[in-house]
């Protein structure tokens, strides 16, 4: 029987080597959505449920070894002006920004109104 280390050690063997190779068993690549109530709102409204992602504890754990190689790679490529997906944003921040905007731009002649729409809801 394999011991805790050594259990680990292939395991990220087999996690690198589906890195490099860009191959993901289909078990580890699906995830199931469930939806759970969140106990307030009308129970027909889909507004009243939070949806979940289910996945399998192996697609975790390389969800979990790829996480922040992938952010280090991405982050330089998001500009200042993305709230949203970044530590520190949020979307929110983002849509009282566009409000501040616009109501700056109230009143001002000659500027093109913009609309922007956004859902806060998670």
């Amino acid at each position: 029987m394999l011991g805790w280390g050594e259990s680990a050690l292939r395991g990220l063997s087999l996690f690198e080597n589906m890195w490099k190779n860009n191959v993901v068993p289909v078990g580890i690549a699906q995830s199931r959505v469930a939806y759970i109530y969140k106990g307030k709102g009308p129970m027909a409204e889909i507004s009243g449920y939070k949806p979940i992602s289910l996945i399998s504890c192996i697609g975790k754990l390389y969800t979990l070894l790829w996480l922040k190689p992938l952010v280090e790679q991405v982050s330089p490529h998001i500009g200042p002006a993305q709230g949203a997906f970044r530590k520190g944003t949020s979307a929110v921040e983002q849509a009282w920004a566009i409000m501040e905007m616009a109501h700056e731009q109230v009143g001002v002649e000659e500027s093109d109104p913009h609309v922007m729409l956004t859902d806060l809801e998670k």
